[in-house]
């Protein structure tokens, strides 16, 4: 089964303890039992991607590769192991100027719905879908739905207009392709957006950071942590998790954003 998640947070330098923070409730499984992953992220402006259709007996640790990302918006996704035959274009997460996302469920089966849906999308967009999977295509109708809302544009990211147009796009394939259970997660520099049907996606918040500067040194020795408590993070994903961990749901059909203040919202 594939999975997902999705990061935003305030501090590029504190990414990787607060992404090693969350290890222990997530339920990844290793990336050599997938038939291939991938990471997105934005740095200095510009999205940026790396997949790996092949990993080996040995492959690498996916929260690890995660947290070595120096970004503050990251998306990865990680291949079931019975999606055999991938192209190397068709791995996600994917990518278009300042945005990364991914999807999971079911997808567009018809090259004619395929073609149909796409029907809308500007050319411009249109000409970015490289590979042949559903997924891209969903993807590149949110991507025309932001552009009808002008948020394409840096400094344009309204954080509730780019939910809406993730909802639209939602209920359009619902109707439109007959899709019933997939999700969907999205980042720019400043934003974030998830949402889905019939299948669950969770997230977490996470407010202040505390971070170990060294080991301990002995039994019973504590290091003081260096606090900051001015560390603002969201986190969404469909790995298994619980709420005992500070996971919640986010509601079927609904789609979350975070607003100007760091606070989650809903669509």
């Amino acid at each position: 089964m594939p999975r997902m998640i999705a990061y935003l947070g305030n501090d590029d330098s504190l990414t990787p303890v607060a992404v090693q923070s969350l290890r222990d409730s997530l339920d990844f499984p290793p990336t050599s039992e997938s038939s291939g992953f991938g990471f997105g992220w934005i740095q200095d402006g510009r999205s940026l991607l790396r997949t790996n259709p092949k990993p080996g007996a040995a492959g690498p640790d996916f929260v690890g590769l995660m947290a070595d990302i120096p970004s503050r918006s990251i998306v990865g996704h990680l291949r079931g192991s019975d999606e055999e035959g991938v192209d190397a274009l068709d791995l996600q997460p994917f990518r278009f100027r300042r945005w990364v996302f991914a999807h999971v469920g079911e997808e567009p089966e018809l090259e004619q719905t395929r073609a149909e849906l796409l029907e809308t999308v500007p050319e411009f967009i249109r000409g970015n879908v490289k590979g042949g999977r559903g997924s891209e295509v969903l993807g590149h109708l949110f991507l025309g739905e932001l552009h009808r809302g002008d948020l394409l544009e840096r400094g344009r990211t309204r954080p509730q207009a780019c939910a809406e147009a993730l909802f639209e796009t939602m209920s359009r394939v619902q109707v439109e392709a007959a899709i019933a259970e997939f999700s969907f997660v999205a980042v720019t520099e400043r934003g974030i957006v998830a949402g889905g049907l019939g299948r669950p996606l969770y997230f977490r918040q996470i407010r202040g950071l505390d971070q170990l500067r060294e080991q301990p040194l002995f039994a019973g020795h504590h290091p003081k942590p260096v606090r900051h408590p001015s560390f603002k993070a969201v986190v969404v994903t469909d790995s298994a998790v619980t709420e005992d961990d500070g996971w919640s749901e986010i509601e079927d059909g609904r789609v979350l954003f975070v607003d100007t203040d760091w606070n989650v919202d809903f669509v």
